[in-house]
C-alpha cells in the first residue's frame, strides 16, 4: 500500500471548499482554542476565520471574537472533525 502526502494548504482549500468548522490551537498560548469559519487563507497559512470563539480549556469559558486574523508562525494544530459541529 502506498502512502500518499498531503500538503497542509490542500487541506485548508479542502476545509474552505466545503465550508467546515475547523479548531486553532495558537502556539503561544496552548490553553486558547480557536473555533470558527475559514473565510480566507493565503500560502503563509495566515487564515480568516467568521463567527469565531476563543474557547479556555482552562476555565470551560467560550468568548465570541466575529470574524478574525491568524498569522500562520502562530498556529500550532488545526483540527476538522465532527465534534465541531457542537456548540460550546
Amino acid at each position: 500500500m502506498r502512502k500518499l502526502l498531503v500538503q497542509p494548504i490542500n487541506l485548508l482549500w479542502q476545509f474552505y471548499r466545503e465550508n467546515k468548522k475547523i479548531k486553532i490551537i495558537v502556539r503561544q498560548a496552548k490553553l486558547i482554542v480557536l473555533k470558527g469559519n475559514i473565510v480566507g487563507f493565503d500560502e503563509h497559512m495566515n487564515i480568516v476565520l467568521d463567527s469565531a470563539v476563543a474557547y479556555n480549556k482552562k476555565f470551560g469559558i467560550g468568548e465570541r471574537l466575529g470574524l478574525i486574523l491568524i498569522r500562520g508562525r502562530e498556529i500550532a494544530e488545526i483540527y476538522c472533525n465532527a465534534e465541531l459541529e457542537r456548540p460550546l
